[in-house]
């Protein structure tokens, strides 16, 4: 995504995630205490438990993987690029504390709203799933991505936005652009 900062100059934000796995605090609750229920006075805690490790494990993955390009290229550490996932995933499970309780505590003391948890949920699962594969192709080195277009041709399937490329496309400031810079226009 293309921001303007401050200081008036464009700059490229990095993906972060959104509020898409919020709602799976409605579905996922472990359960701590082993009493085979969550409903009633311990099920805000366990909603809410499996709610913040549903976002912080999606933003560590998130972060990690708009990390690894830079770690390919030698531009910080392994442990570096842990660290990094790691503080994302907490940031997330604070900013993100406040919609999980309220989520936790709506559908442990009305279990009635467990069926509209489950739709959203299941809608919200979706769509980190298409962004974390989108974040996933993103991270794919040169090699690993004509290994993908090798096998694909070897079968005759064609993966639409990739292996449908001839090449890699370059990203510029107005989109994709795939013409060479280096050939005078003409006049």
């Amino acid at each position: 995504m293309l921001i303007k900062d401050q200081d008036g100059n464009y700059i490229i934000a990095p993906r972060r995630p959104g509020y898409e796995a919020v709602p799976l605090s409605g579905v996922v609750g472990f359960d701590l205490n082993g009493d085979g229920n969550t409903i009633g006075l311990d099920g805000p805690l366990e909603y809410g438990f499996g709610g913040s490790v549903v976002v912080a494990a999606y933003a560590g993955v998130m972060e990690a993987l708009e990390l690894i390009p830079a770690h390919r290229a030698g531009l910080i550490t392994k442990r570096e690029l842990g660290q990094q996932a790691l503080a994302a995933a907490w940031k997330e499970t604070k900013n993100k504390a406040a919609y999980v309780i309220v989520c936790a505590v709506i559908v442990s003391l009305l279990p009635g709203t467990g069926p509209l948890f489950a739709v959203a949920g299941i809608l919200g699962a979706g769509v980190m799933s298409w962004r974390l594969v989108r974040q996933f192709a993103n991270a794919l080195s040169d090699e690993q991505l004509s290994a993908i277009k090798k096998a694909a041709s070897d079968v005759d399937v064609n993966i639409p936005g990739l292996t449908d490329k001839e090449a890699p496309d370059t990203g510029t400031a107005a989109g994709y652009d795939t013409d060479n810079l280096a050939e005078p226009s003409p006049a």
